[in-house]
């Protein structure tokens, strides 16, 4: 499960999956300048309801700060919310959500040859 960003108060910036990248979701940028429970709404820009680059710019890495600057924000101040996401090949499958979710790895079949 990923999350799709409205007005990011739910979402914790430095802890949960929300870059829309299918490799990890998750910021890889160490936490520096905002506090590691911050969440994305520090990003926005209430009032006018678009990203703060200048901040995003200082805080994040290029890739991420490219990457959170193209994601859209809603203009309706709506919350965020949970979606599915896709595997790193760009697919979705219950396989892909089911063990993340759970937060255990997927079993792995040791075999042997005699």
């Amino acid at each position: 499960m990923v999350w799709r960003v409205g007005n990011g108060k739910s979402i914790k910036v430095w802890k949960d999956k929300w870059l829309p990248s299918p490799s990890t979701s998750q910021v890889q940028t160490v936490p520096n300048r905002i506090g590691s429970e911050a969440t994305v709404s520090i990003l926005i820009d209430e009032e006018k309801q678009i990203w703060k680059k200048e901040l995003i710019g200082d805080v994040f890495n290029q890739d991420e700060a490219r990457l959170i600057c193209s994601i859209p924000i809603s203009s309706r101040n709506v919350e965020d919310k949970r979606i599915w996401g896709l595997s790193n090949k760009g697919v979705f499958s219950v396989k892909s959500a089911y063990f993340p979710d759970l937060g255990i790895k997927k079993p792995t079949v040791r075999w042997r040859v005699f």
